[in-house]
């Protein structure tokens, strides 16, 4: 996979102007931090393993979070990877949030051929233009950076999430990361190679 579309570094919105993603650091992590942002997600269909082999099944429900949660969120989550050396990017449509990604500093997998895209969300009303693909290739870019050969996933087992990470070219995990296989047992274990 290339990386080449990493640059430029913004890219045409909506009608309101230019997303520009931004690269974020700890100081930046504070409550309030992911507060214009919207996660909803209703799913209808999810990947399962299924009698060894994975099948799509019906599986409703919809995830919404409070500004609690968005907040609990930057201080347990992405202030400590940042901490630890990772990496924040934010795409902002003016001051709204429209989409960001975490990567973890810490190295993954056997050889640490790994590095954790721990998180990687487009605000609801922003969805379908291509901001994760962005956030995505700009993980993938500082990944290499960091010696890494591959991005690793946790990836929700939504219908559509999969299929996103597919068409970034995201498999099955050659080495499936046990913390966070247990953490979130729903969720398919990918890896992407950079």
């Amino acid at each position: 996979m290339t990386t080449g579309g990493l640059r430029p570094a913004f890219f045409k919105g909506d009608s309101m102007g230019e997303i520009v993603i931004r690269s974020l650091g700890v100081r930046d992590c504070v409550p309030g931090l992911l507060q214009s942002f919207e996660r909803y997600q209703q799913v209808t269909r999810v990947w399962r393993t299924v009698g060894g082999e994975q099948r799509i099944v019906d599986c409703p429900f919809t995830e919404h979070w409070s500004g609690e949660e968005k907040d609990e969120l930057v201080i347990n989550t992405l202030l400590p990877a940042l901490q630890a050396g990772g990496a924040l990017y934010v795409a902002y449509d003016g001051e709204t949030v429209a989409g960001f990604a975490l990567l973890e500093g810490v190295p993954a997998g056997s050889r640490g051929q790994y590095r954790i895209l721990a998180e990687l969300y487009t605000s609801y009303p922003y969805r379908g233009r291509g901001i994760g693909r962005r956030l995505f290739l700009r993980c993938a870019g500082r990944t290499r950076e960091m010696g890494g050969q591959y991005l690793y996933i946790s990836a929700h087992s939504a219908v559509e999430s999969m299929a996103f990470y597919r068409a970034m070219g995201c498999v099955a995990a050659g080495e499936v990361n046990q913390r966070l296989a247990e953490k979130e047992p729903c969720d398919c274990q990918l890896e992407c190679r950079i």
